[in-house]
């Protein structure tokens, strides 16, 4: 079995519920792996919770000046990211998002040839997804340092940064763009051999659907990491409700998932740190039509959510537009 770490960071509580599950799933699914959590902005009471719940986990305070603005703010992860590739050991790592749940150990991945191990999805506009990169050695020195120079000019440029969020663009983001633009990124490739600042990485690419899968589909044995990105997280954290992309039949298995996992673990941190917490505490909206115990749907409650929320799509729909018009 590959020795390996995890590595995530949060900046602000509002998904503090999401590292909560992506922790308990390390805890259930990755038992031998070792875990390092960089955040900053977290009540100190929240902090002695999560300590007494994972006391093998190495929580590390930073103390960046992070963008207020949402854009800018996703893609400021490469600032924790370059200072965590700074202070770590020389060792394996795995770099990922705390909006993470992890299936399966991920150990074997290891095993192939590379620097730098990433996720992508060929067929679709944004075919980079930096939610999981995989690292060896000390080659997260030199690339997190450099990806982290490349990101920050993007996002001080407003015409660069409007590229990078651009549709006409295959990006989706200040810092896939950056990773794009350094990788020289083609689809059809699996193999990067890339130069940075004089050092030679090997860069590969696995598929998201194995190590980040951040479509809505049923659960399959293939899947070691769920991405709960984007339209997951309106519905987790703002109570919204399902999409055309994100449709309750195809999200219904992995938000099932999610939400029992959830519970499982605000019981587990009750049971661990002496807390009180209830599955509100931690920002996780669990919505009216589900048994708040069992998790069972009741189905004319649903209707009625469905109702009241396609009714606030539309005057939400309508009030951007007018907004538009001014």
């Amino acid at each position: 079995m590959n020795n390996y770490r995890f590595v995530t960071t949060l900046f602000g509580e509002k998904h503090l519920g999401m590292l909560l599950v992506n922790l308990y799933s390390i805890y259930k699914n990755a038992p031998h792996a070792k875990v390092s959590v960089f955040w900053q902005e977290i009540s100190e009471e929240k902090k002695d919770s999560f300590k007494k719940t994972f006391p093998n986990v190495d929580f590390q305070e930073t103390n960046f000046d992070l963008s207020s603005s949402k854009i800018k703010r996703i893609s400021s992860k490469t600032i924790l990211w370059n200072h965590a590739a700074q202070v770590l050991p020389a060792e394996n790592i795995c770099f990922f998002d705390a909006d993470m749940l992890v299936l399966k150990d991920i150990g074997s991945f290891f095993d192939k040839d590379f620097d730098i191990l990433f996720t992508d999805k060929k067929e679709e506009i944004f075919p980079l997804n930096t939610g999981v990169i995989l690292t060896k050695g000390d080659a997260k020195k030199t690339f997190m340092k450099e990806w982290l120079n490349k990101t920050l000019e993007i996002i001080n440029d407003e015409f660069l940064l409007k590229q990078a969020v651009s549709t006409d663009y295959p990006f989706g983001g200040a810092d896939q763009m950056s990773f794009h633009q350094m990788v020289g990124y083609q689809r059809e490739k699996e193999f990067f051999n890339v130069d940075i600042n004089g050092e030679k990485l090997k860069f590969v690419s696995v598929p998201c659907a194995v190590l980040n899968e951040t479509r809505s589909i049923d659960i399959n044995n293939d899947m070691r990491i769920i991405h709960y990105k984007g339209g997951w997280q309106m519905i987790m954290l703002e109570g919204k409700g399902f999409t055309k992309s994100r449709s309750k039949k195809s999200s219904w298995s992995m938000y099932m998932l999610y939400l029992k996992i959830y519970k499982d673990a605000i019981n587990y941190m009750n049971k661990k740190s002496g807390s009180s917490y209830d599955a509100s505490s931690l920002g996780i909206k669990i919505p009216f039509y589900l048994n708040k115990e069992t998790l069972k749907e009741d189905k004319f409650l649903y209707g009625i959510f469905s109702t009241i929320k396609t009714a606030e799509s539309i005057f939400d729909s309508v009030v951007y537009k007018i907004g538009l018009k001014k």
